[in-house]
């Protein structure tokens, strides 16, 4: 790979040539980078232009890669995570269950990849069913439709329906911290924005979600690529 200033880029930077206004990069969740071109840019522009932002583009990808690392460690068939603990996974077993006093989850079928995800997003889909339903009751919020769903950027979302959504991934965090994802969305069936109002429901439904946040702004984005790629 030869350094910027001799005309090369590096093998993980593709080059797209847009109807834009301005150069722009865009690091990419398997740490590839985009060098995004007005269609009459230069090569030797758009080569400047990265050698001015290597350090911030390399500061990136090293974030992306930890990150990746991270979620790796999750790939272990043998385990999985549930509430932000290490569950075992047993396999052969007589049928696909969850026992969260010995954190064991059991899978019917052989030992496999497909098997392990395929059970692990159905018991995280009929926990958050569960949870969302008994919070609701709880805290005396009325929901009109719950799906669960594989979102790439998003842990929740509410309608103005009153529908709400939630990423499987919620499961997998700790129970304060996924509960807090709840009642954000439970917040929003009174306020569709994030005003102080907005905020202000979310302290009275959920009284400690600033520790939430913090959690979600120092794991999430590893545990957003969990069986991801």
């Amino acid at each position: 790979m030869m350094p910027i200033g001799h005309g090369a880029l590096p093998n993980y930077v593709l080059v797209e040539r847009k109807a834009v206004k301005h150069l722009r990069l865009v690091i990419n969740r398997d740490a590839s980078v985009r060098l995004v071109l007005p269609k009459r840019a230069s090569m030797r522009s758009a080569l400047a232009f990265y050698g001015e932002r290597q350090a911030w583009v390399d500061s990136k990808r090293r974030l992306v890669l930890a990150q990746q690392q991270a979620a790796d460690a999750y790939d272990d068939l043998d385990s999985a995570l549930f509430y932000g603990e290490s569950y075992q996974v047993a396999y052969n077993a007589p049928r696909d269950a969850i026992d969260h006093s010995l954190q064991m989850i059991t899978v019917r079928a052989p030992r496999s990849a497909a098997a392990r995800l395929r059970v692990w997003r159905n018991l995280a889909a009929l926990d958050l069913r569960q949870r969302l339903e008994s919070e609701a009751e709880r805290l005396a919020v009325t929901v009109n439709k719950v799906s669960i769903r594989d979102q790439k950027t998003r842990w929740g979302s509410c309608s103005s329906k009153g529908n709400i959504s939630l990423n499987w991934r919620v499961a997998l965090m700790p129970l304060d911290v996924g509960n807090y994802i709840i009642a954000h969305e439970f917040a929003h069936l009174r306020h569709m924005n994030h005003s102080p109002r907005f905020w202000a429901e979310v302290e009275r439904l959920c009284p400690n979600y600033r520790a939430a946040e913090r959690w979600i702004k120092q794991q999430g984005s590893a545990l957003m690529m969990v069986q991801r790629r």
